[in-house]
């Protein structure tokens, strides 16, 4: 059999492993997102690359591994792939874990400090099995580029194009399966990697001899091209000795089968895991209720690549709305189904029959204080996020013409349109009048993209209370609340349009106050003179009201709106006939030194921009605020991160494979590596943000922007190999292939030249394009993406290449840098984000691939006269 048929099965089987890998990484995270607070989501990324990491700082340590029969080895670890995704998700949603405890009310010091032990335990106990899957995947995979290391440009080309389909696979398999489901698949494709691997053995060989052999032989060229074609120093022989099956390859029969069989298993599972594998759901969040309190139902349950949604009913409940007035006199709200969005942001279906005076209530609530500013009906209204529909209700209610609402979870709508659902319930709101159009889009991108102009933009709470004082969203980017988005809804605004914003209030003003100073600054860049008579803020009960108007508010709006806000037992915090000297916003508006200003307020309320997104961040570096301020977290998975990757990664290198520092130059090219893992992942995070608004969301921008970086860098691998096996004539060395650093020296300039066009580029294009159809911006993406990723894919086997001809055992040392700075740099990516915005990562990100470059090639000779002396130690 002949050896590129043989394999095959082997490049198949990374492929698969690969794409198990990126399909479990995307579906953890929404799985926390659901079991606890999107920002806990994004360490599952930091736990894989500690996962990979450590697994292959193992395989350095226990080198008997690839000494032994490889293929079996590859079965082994990948069917170990799948059954620790299993039982490690298995214990993971048992684990009794609430990042929101500590901050429960009414716990005594003691009561605190025990919850929050308890937290560092769990989430201890959280990192270590989620790291389980991924430590075997990396066996799996190491193990394979290790021994077959002159293969590495099409083993990682392989592996990147799996990790790339993994990324859009993912999508359509969250549409389709529970989350649940979802972790399942991937353990399925682990075990299908895993009979590709065993089959691999099969056809490889009947009866395999290893043969010692130089890596490279001066015997003549067609020696040499069978060297580099070979795996490692070991090349593989195949003797078919013809009879009947031996015992080996019985043996290798029942591990196909009994993969094959685990994989069926699986997918057989995915679509029902989630009825005997339920979510834990921590008491924090408002889908907890519905599983302790027994006259609540779960009425429904459904998933989209976006979010989880449950309907919770209870006969006669009602919420009524956000901030309702104690004094209200009309009928009460009618009876509500309860919407729960990744088990925490609620929504509302409301009983409603097409009577209007059933729901005179809405006008009761702070929402409604836009409609009666004028004192007369609005022509039209946008209504972003309008979720069950209690905005649209509100709207027509007031009698606006024209209703157009912007929601962004298809599921969301469908149970508000669909028959077999709850259309009668809503009484065919979306559906049955003419006047009101609700549109799948998220709002931002909508916005962007509408050539009408209206009077009210609206978009109102749409997340709990307690997430929102506890700091859980402080990690989210929202691109609804930025300097940039103020400035495209006043583009969309009549001559006398409004602005308005629900959000939750707490002392100091934070969340009303960053949305003053965001519009103000838009106002300021559209040439508003007095910015100070453009706004009115609102407090009802723990809710603001933010409405900010094109044009000034005139005298008799303003007396209005205080006869209304006075009728209901509310609080103007802010009008433009304000003067009380201690009102914080009278101080912002006539504060001679606004930056001063910013620096003496108790909390960060500058203003947020799509760069730096950060709305909900409040607290800075000296004012951590404990578990409330996303700047607490970073700093404590930070430290996580590096003790753990120090004693996963860095600790095991010193201790077993301390010979490789001896290599001359081997600082310089521990520089190179480091910096190649802190680059890599710092530019994939940063093009991640600067897609979300171009795609409308951000799975979209994840999905769209890991599969062309990681598929395209698959490409440039192969490509960088091709390049090395075949140079001119002028640039072949006695070795038989072209130095790494020759290739080096030109790939990463371009790449930073190119990233950095990026930055200033995008933007102003992404704006221009925005009318375009979804598929196309997709397709758009993948082609700006392309040149990048396949630059990105060229510099690390370039180096791993460079490496091997100096001295093989510093190639550990190189994997287990790049890994350990991949850990560590995805935290700091968002670190330096919060702080300074995502160009600067993206900056930082060029500078440090050029420090890497630089350190490489000021190896000069030493690496020359290294990898000679090498090549004529294997002739002798």
């Amino acid at each position: 059999m002949s050896e590129r048929k043989a394999i095959w099965p082997l490049y198949l089987g990374v492929f698969t492993i690969s794409m198990a890998v990126l399909t479990l990484e995307i579906a953890l995270t929404r799985i926390f997102s659901v079991s606890l607070w999107y920002h806990l989501a994004f360490m599952v990324i930091s736990t894989a690359l500690l996962g990979f990491g450590a697994s292959g700082i193992f395989l350095s340590v226990r080198r008997d591994l690839l000494e032994k029969n490889l293929e079996r080895n590859l079965t082994r670890f990948a069917g170990l792939t799948a059954v620790g995704i299993v039982v490690s998700f298995a214990i993971i949603i048992r684990l009794p874990l609430d990042p929101l405890a500590p901050l429960a009310e009414g716990l005594t010091p003691g009561q605190q400090n025990w919850q929050i032990g308890l937290l560092v335990l769990l989430l201890l106990a959280d990192y270590v099995l989620v790291v389980i899957p991924f430590f075997f995947a990396g066996l799996t995979l190491g193990s394979a580029f290790s021994a077959l290391a002159k293969r590495i440009s099409t083993l990682y080309f392989a592996d990147l194009m799996g990790a790339g389909l993994g990324c859009l696979v993912v999508v359509g398999a969250l549409w389709v399966l529970p989350g649940q489901g979802v972790v399942f698949f991937s353990a399925g494709l682990a075990a299908l990697a895993a009979v590709f691997f065993s089959r691999q053995r099969r056809l490889g060989q009947d009866e395999v001899l290893q043969v010692h052999r130089p890596p490279e032989s001066a015997a003549g060229p067609s020696e040499l091209r069978d060297s580099r074609q070979g795996a490692g120093d070991t090349q593989q022989q195949v003797v078919d000795r013809g009879g009947a099956p031996s015992g080996k390859e019985r043996g290798a029969w029942r591990g196909t089968a009994f993969a094959a069989a685990g994989a069926v298993l699986l997918f057989a599972l995915s679509p029902f895991v989630d009825r005997f594998m339920p979510l834990y759901i921590p008491p924090s969040k408002p889908l907890s209720q519905a599983y302790a309190d027994p006259t609540i139902s779960l009425a429904f349950t459904g998933f989209t690549p976006f979010a989880r949604v449950d309907v919770m009913y209870k006969e006669g409940a009602s919420l009524g709305t956000w901030g309702l007035s104690s004094r209200c006199t009309a009928p009460p709200s009618p009876e509500q189904l309860f919407i729960t969005i990744d088990a925490a942001a609620i929504t509302t279906i409301t009983h409603f029959d097409g009577e209007l005076d059933r729901i005179g209530f809405l006008n009761c609530a702070p929402s409604s204080l836009a409609y009666q500013v004028r004192g007369e009906p609005l022509e039209s209204a946008l209504l972003i996020g309008p979720g069950g529909g209690i905005d649209v209700l509100t709207a027509h209610y007031n009698g606006v013409q024209r209703i157009i609402g912007a929601e962004i979870n298809p599921l969301i709508i469908k149970l508000v349109v669909d028959d077999a659902l709850y259309r009668d319930y809503a009484g065919g709101l979306y559906t049955d009048y003419p006047q009101i159009q609700v549109e799948l889009a998220e709002g931002r991108n909508f916005v962007s993209r509408s050539k009408e102009k209206y009077d009210l933009i609206q978009f109102s709470q749409v997340d709990t209370w307690a997430a929102a004082a506890a700091g859980a969203y402080s990690l989210s980017e929202n691109f609804l609340y930025t300097t940039e988005a103020f400035l495209d809804y006043y583009d969309h605004l009549t001559d006398d349009g409004m602005l308005t914003v629900g959000r939750w209030y707490f002392e100091p003003p934070r969340q009303a106050f960053r949305l003053v100073t965001i519009g103000t600054t838009a106002l300021e860049r559209r040439g508003v003179a007095s910015p100070a008579q453009h706004f009115m803020v609102v407090r009802a009960g723990g809710t603001s009201t933010f409405i900010m108007k094109k044009s000034p508010f005139t005298a008799d709006e303003i007396t209005r709106l205080r006869a209304v806000v006075d009728s209901l037992d509310f609080t103007m915090l802010y009008a433009p006939d304000e003067t009380d000297p201690n009102n914080w916003f009278v101080r912002f508006f006539t504060a001679p030194d606004r930056a001063k200003f910013y620096r003496d307020y108790p909390l960060d309320v500058t203003p947020t921009t799509d760069d730096r997104p950060f709305f909900f961040e409040y607290y800075g570096w000296s004012n951590l605020g404990n578990f409330r301020s996303g700047k607490a977290t970073l700093i404590i998975l930070l430290v996580q991160a590096l003790l753990l990757a120090g004693g996963f990664i860095l600790w095991p290198l010193w201790r077993f494979q301390r010979r490789g520092l001896a290599t001359r130059g081997a600082r310089r090219f521990i520089v190179y590596f480091a910096a190649l893992g802190i680059g890599f992942i710092l530019i994939e995070i940063g093009l991640m943000q600067r897609f979300i608004l171009f795609l409308g969301h951000p799975v979209y921008s994840t999905s769209v922007v890991l599969f062309s970086v990681l598929t395209f860098s698959g490409l440039g691998s192969l490509l960088s190999g091709r390049l090395l096996a075949s140079p001119p004539e002028s640039d072949r060395e006695d070795m038989g292939e072209r130095d790494p650093r020759q290739l080096q020296r030109w790939i990463i300039p371009v790449l930073g030249l190119l990233t950095i066009c990026y930055v200033f580029v995008l933007p102003p294009l992404f704006r221009s394009l925005l009318g375009m159809d979804l598929t196309y911006r997709v397709a758009l993406s993948i082609l700006l993406l392309a040149p990048l990723g396949l630059l990105m894919g060229m510099p690390f086997p370039l180096g791993i290449r460079l490496v091997d001809r100096v001295n093989p055992k510093l190639v550990p040392w190189a994997w287990g840098v790049n890994g350990f700075s991949s850990v560590v740099g995805s935290i700091l990516a968002v670190m330096i984000a919060q702080s300074y915005g995502f160009s600067l990562v993206i900056g930082l990100a060029v500078i440090i691939y050029v420090g890497g470059l630089v350190a490489v090639l000021s190896l000069g000779r030493v690496a020359d006269r290294a990898a000679q002396q090498r090549y004529l130690g294997s002739e002798i």
